[in-house]
């Protein structure tokens, strides 16, 4: 869940270990939207990859849903979640607390 304005978007994108994978695709409201409806967006992108799914307008709480498979060729270290403003600006971009991601082994 994130709260953001208009103008500045946010950006998600993630990183892994060497040699990882993470094929992923997000649900979100595209750039278009200016309430709490329209164009959904669903796009894929790879590990450091970035999308803009979009801002609602600041004070709408937006919610955006990945999706992925992250793959380990056997090299450690983390796997982490990226986020910033699309584009620079003086508005705030917060992802809002109760978010979560939830990781399952598979065999």
């Amino acid at each position: 869940m994130y709260d953001t304005g208009t103008t500045p978007d946010i950006k998600l994108g993630f990183t892994g270990p060497a040699s990882s994978t993470f094929d992923w695709h997000m649900i979100g409201l595209g750039q278009s939207a200016t309430g709490t409806e329209g164009v959904i967006y669903a796009g894929a992108s790879a590990l450091a990859g970035n999308v803009a799914p979009a801002g609602a307008g600041a004070g709408t709480v937006n919610v955006v849903r990945i999706r992925g498979l992250f793959k380990t060729a056997g090299t450690s270290g983390n796997f982490k979640l990226q986020w910033a403003q699309f584009v620079a600006n003086v508005s705030n971009t917060v992802v809002k607390a109760g978010s979560y991601l939830i990781a399952r082994r598979m065999a």
